[in-house]
C-alpha cells in the first residue's frame, strides 16, 4: 500500500546539499523520486520495488526521522508538507518485518551515487538516534 509525501523548503533557509541529502535518505530507504520533493513508498519502480519488501520500521520511519531532524538541525522552514498513506503494516510473532539493527538493515541503491548522504553517513546517523535513547 502506497504512502506520497510532498513538501516545499524556503530556499532562503535550505542550501543544495540539504536538499540532495533529504532525496538521497529517502533513496537510499526504498523510496521513489516521483518529482521535485515529492516520493512514493513502495516505488512504482518495478525493479526498485522488488529489491526490498514494505517494511515502515526500517524504510519509512528512518526517512522521516532524518528529513524531521535534518530540518530541525538546519533550522529550515517547510512551507509546504502532505503525507497520504493508505496502508497497514504490522509484526505478529514471526510474521511482517523486524526491526532490523542498523548494520543488518537493507538500504537502496539511489539512481545516481552522490558524496551529501553516502550509506555509511546515513547508517551513522542512524546508530546515533538508537544510541541517543
Amino acid at each position: 500500500m502506497p504512502i506520497t509525501i510532498t513538501f516545499d523548503l524556503n530556499s532562503r533557509t535550505t542550501d543544495g546539499n540539504d536538499r540532495t541529502r533529504i532525496r538521497l535518505a529517502f533513496q537510499r530507504l526504498g523510496w521513489e523520486t516521483i518529482g521535485g520533493t515529492a516520493y512514493r513508498y513502495p516505488p512504482l519502480n518495478a525493479q526498485q520495488a522488488q529489491q526490498l519488501p514494505e517494511d515502515w520500521f526500517n524504510h519509512v520511519v528512518p526517512a522521516l526521522m532524518y528529513m524531521r531532524a535534518l530540518i530541525e538541525k538546519k533550522r529550515i522552514q517547510v512551507e509546504n508538507f502532505t503525507i497520504d498513506a493508505h496502508t497497514s503494516t504490522a509484526w505478529h510473532g514471526s510474521a511482517g518485518p523486524r526491526i532490523l539493527d542498523t548494520q543488518s538493515m537493507p538500504l537502496a541503491v539511489p539512481p545516481t551515487e552522490d558524496a551529501a548522504l553516502s550509506e555509511t553517513r546515513l547508517r551513522d546517523w542512524l546508530k546515533s538516534v538508537r544510541d541517543g535513547v
